[in-house]
């Protein structure tokens, strides 16, 4: 395990978090789509906040992207219903979705991955969020993943993305409490 500086992105790392996911789709034979720079830019702005990168000695090794919004499982049954997340987010809303997350597979099984859903959970718990929710494949890898992390399976989407079935899962935040 190394020292992991996890921060917003600074716009001027959206090219190189575009690259990283370029090379991440290659390796891992994603047929999901990669995100343009413009649609990075307009997510960064959205809620940049929400928008983490994790490095060491300078080199992104992984991000994960979130937003705020007032949806629930079975509020939408696939990615095409959700995808322009600016239009998505609301600034005050009762969840925060983690809507994406990638760590470089070179960097895979060292905490990278959780180190960055933990920061947004946080983030969620900090901004007085009732739940942090995601869409995740329903590979047992992943699933056990996200579950090693306080994430329950709430819905299954079987057409979330065209060939792939995933499942909506959420965390449940206790109430931050006033001193």
């Amino acid at each position: 395990m190394f020292h992991l500086s996890i921060q917003p992105v600074n716009p001027r790392q959206i090219p190189q978090i575009q690259r990283l996911e370029h090379e991440i789709s290659n390796l891992d034979n994603d047929n999901i789509e990669v995100a343009s720079l413009e649609t990075l830019f307009r997510r960064q702005a959205m809620f940049p906040q929400g928008f983490l990168v994790a490095q060491y000695n300078n080199t992104i090794l992984g991000y994960i992207e979130s937003c705020r919004w007032n949806k629930e499982a079975g509020d939408f049954q696939t990615f095409d219903e959700i995808k322009d997340f600016p239009n998505q987010h609301v600034s005050d809303g009762e969840n925060l979705y983690i809507l994406g997350l990638a760590v470089h597979p070179q960097y895979r099984r060292n905490g990278v991955g959780s180190a960055l859903v933990n920061a947004a959970v946080n983030l969620a718990s900090q901004q007085k969020c009732s739940a942090a929710q995601l869409v995740a494949d329903i590979e047992p890898q992943t699933q056990a993943f996200y579950n090693q992390l306080g994430f329950t399976p709430k819905l299954l989407l079987p057409t979330f993305y065209p060939g792939y079935s995933c499942c909506f899962m959420e965390r449940l935040l206790k109430p931050q409490q006033t001193l």
